[in-house]
């Protein structure tokens, strides 16, 4: 119902423009048939499974604007995004995290010069049964079960390769997790599914998943964010503590794009980043990078 929602009033604000920004709105045709221009053609963006959910609601109205564009998403873990980026199998990818300096260094000798637009700032959400006993974890506790140290708790992931696992091991400075009382599935859905019902741990996914649920509601219904302790004070990954960085598990979403050309990847950042696009990522519970203005009148 909110994916829904955010289509329509986007949709409401920018039907009436969206002609006169698109120079092929009245041609006919596929969009395989139109050469690549920022609003028309084809194109294969690789997402981080852990924000897909917002990223297709940004293609979905992208493409009611544009009808001669086709975006093609594919999810991914972030390595795997990463790495067929470097193995230049795709060129347009959304990941969680920015590029590092060796890895500009690395694409700039390719040569292209990588374009790298925030869009977002998320968080890593830890779930668990609402009939469970406890409400807080405390961040020091999540850093002995990484380590392997002894632990009452046990941490289940979305994926050995994502970027939750990897954001925690950046934040906390490890080279790699312990797998003692780790253990993974294969997406964020299954995380959601069988924390919900099966599974003896606590679930991490990316709080997107919880925002948008979709078909995924009544699972999502089942569980509750836990709180995070830490230094003596409680947070939570909702916007306000989002913004204000008082989680500590939050992380930046870039759109990278090495197409090396004026082509849909640009196209589909300049709309993702601007005032439209990040209405949408307000409305689906994430940070924008570029909070949209909001005009007030004042009438007498």
């Amino acid at each position: 119902m909110l994916r829904y929602k955010i289509i329509c009033l986007s949709l409401l604000a920018l039907g009436f423009s969206a002609c006169k920004k698109d120079p092929n709105q009245n041609q006919k045709g596929q969009p395989e048939t139109f050469k690549e221009t920022p609003v028309q053609g084809t194109a294969t963006i690789l997402v981080d499974e852990t924000v897909f959910p917002v990223v297709e609601d940004a293609q979905l109205v992208f493409e009611s604007i544009y009808s001669n564009a086709k975006l093609n998403l594919v999810t991914k873990p972030q390595n795997e995004v990463f790495n067929d980026l470097v193995k230049d199998q795709e060129r347009i990818g959304i990941i969680a995290r920015d590029l590092t300096e060796q890895e500009i260094a690395y694409f700039k000798s390719v040569p292209v010069t990588p374009v790298r637009t925030p869009i977002a700032t998320d968080a890593i959400a830890f779930i668990a049964p609402k009939t469970a006993k406890d409400s807080v974890i405390s961040y020091s506790e999540i850093e002995k079960i990484l380590k392997g140290e002894p632990s009452a708790y046990k941490l289940y992931f979305d994926n050995s390769n994502s970027s939750t696992m990897q954001s925690l091991l950046d934040l906390y400075g490890l080279d790699k997790a312990v797998t003692t009382n780790i253990f993974a599935a294969k997406s964020n859905a299954e995380v959601i599914k069988n924390t919900a019902n099966t599974v003896d741990a606590i679930g991490i996914v990316g709080v997107n998943w919880l925002t948008q649920p979709g078909k995924l509601a009544p699972q999502v219904d089942k569980l509750k964010v836990l709180g995070i302790e830490k230094d003596g004070k409680i947070s939570k990954p909702n916007q306000t503590e989002i913004m204000d960085k008082t989680y500590p598990f939050t992380r930046d979403i870039y759109l990278i794009n090495i197409q090396g050309k004026t082509g849909l990847g640009m196209g589909f950042a300049s709309y993702i980043a601007g005032q439209d696009g990040q209405r949408i990522i307000l409305k689906a519970g994430l940070v924008p990078s570029y909070p949209p203005t909001r005009e007030i009148q004042i009438i007498k």
